[in-house]
This record gives structure tokens, sequence and C-alpha cells, in this order.
């Protein structure tokens, strides 16, 4: 079972993205990034050169996910199709 919820975690990380707010997603990633990989290179400890390699790379795209999510902006104002930023004037009322 412990296996089981360990393989789980990069799973719920992808579907998390879909779900959750930015900011809960974001400091989900960066959490559960780094104690995963720390736990991956743990692992790897003592292990054969395949299982390494692996570890390697699974750790590499975990640091990657912690770097976006870390650098990912905060907040993305909304551009109208212009390309400038929107604002109230700039909306157009609809005819109904």
């Amino acid at each position: 079972m412990g296996t089981t919820v360990y393989v789980v975690i990069p799973s719920l990380m992808v579907f998390c993205a879909l779900i959750l707010r930015p900011r809960v997603d974001r400091v989900a990633n960066i959490a559960l990034g780094i104690i995963y990989a720390l736990t991956i290179i743990a692992g790897a400890i003592g292990e054969w050169n395949y299982y390494i390699v692996g570890s390697a790379i699974e750790a590499a795209l975990l640091a990657t996910i912690v770097y976006y999510a870390w650098t990912w902006p905060k907040e993305t104002p909304p551009t109208s199709a212009t390309g400038r930023g929107a604002t109230p004037h700039h909306i157009q009322p609809t005819a109904l």
C-alpha cells in the first residue's frame, strides 16, 4: 500500500495542477517536488547503474517542476485582442 501511495504522488501533482488554485498548487509543487526528489536520491544510493540513471532523470524533472513553480508569474493581467491590458473602459457592451 505504501509503495502505491508513493508512486501515485507524481500523478496527483499533475491532476492537482488542473484543479487547485495557482497559489496552492505552487506551494504543493515546490514542497512535494523537493521531498519526492530527496527520497528518490536517497533510494538510489547503492543501487545498480540503470536505477541511478532513471533516478537522476526523475530528480532532474522534479527539479524542473520546482523551478517553474517557483518562477511562474503570480498573476497574469488580462489582455485585450490588441495586446494591451484590458480595462473596464475597453469593454464594449454587447447587443442583446
